[in-house]
């Protein structure tokens, strides 16, 4: 099998003793040749066990240096396994066009409630579908909120003080309001306080 990376590939041993000049490609058209078909064979899959899905792993492990735009294809096809462990049933193609990719963490909560519990694979999950696009900090706060909110939801108070103390060790978080502004918190922040978890509310930067 063939693999490319951003060295020099020496010319078939044929065509050199045939006095040809090789067919160069360059490293960028190969990338681009590797991600097409990769992408190619991604949305032509149902699932990760689809034999496109192979092909399209296949097609990626070409290039060894693995840039930035491999990483994210390879990134990819791990979601969509994650959100197959989660209960998330979704074609790849839905996880690629999806815009809204932390809607996609809010079904993985809906479909296994108790994952509140499961903060770093969900944080892991969000990491791979670039939730926030390259912003960590936004990511984080946005998953921790939801995971803040479900914890509420099963009346999981040390749980939710927990992630509730992440959101405060990280600081400022670009994109949120208050966390204890919505419905939900507000109707619980009486009992968090006098369980002595959670004596502030948490504020990020809007």
């Amino acid at each position: 099998m063939m693999h490319c990376h951003a060295g020099s590939v020496n010319p078939p041993a044929s065509a050199a003793q045939k006095g040809k000049a090789p067919y160069r490609v360059s490293y960028e058209k190969s990338i681009d040749l590797v991600l097409a078909a990769s992408r190619e064979y991604f949305n032509s899959s149902a699932s990760l066990t689809d034999s496109c899905m192979d092909l399209a792993r296949c097609c990626l492990q070409l290039v060894s240096d693995r840039p930035p735009a491999i990483q994210a294809e390879l990134d990819l096809i791990q979601a969509v396994g994650c959100l197959e462990e989660f209960g998330v049933k979704i074609l790849p193609l839905q996880v690629r066009l999806c815009s809204d990719r932390v809607g996609l963490i809010k079904d993985c909560v809906c479909q296994s409630p108790a994952c509140y519990k499961q903060a770093a694979k969900l944080l892991g999950l969000a990491e791979l579908l670039r939730v926030a696009g390259e912003d960590p900090e936004e990511r984080r706060g946005q998953v921790l909120i939801l995971l803040v909110e479900q914890a509420l939801r099963f009346h999981d108070y040390k749980a939710a003080s927990v992630h509730c103390q992440e959101l405060m060790a990280a600081g400022e978080v670009g994109g949120h309001s208050a966390l204890c502004s919505s419905p939900l918190c507000r109707q619980e922040r009486s009992v968090l306080k006098s369980t002595g978890l959670v004596g502030q509310p948490v504020t990020l930067r809007s």
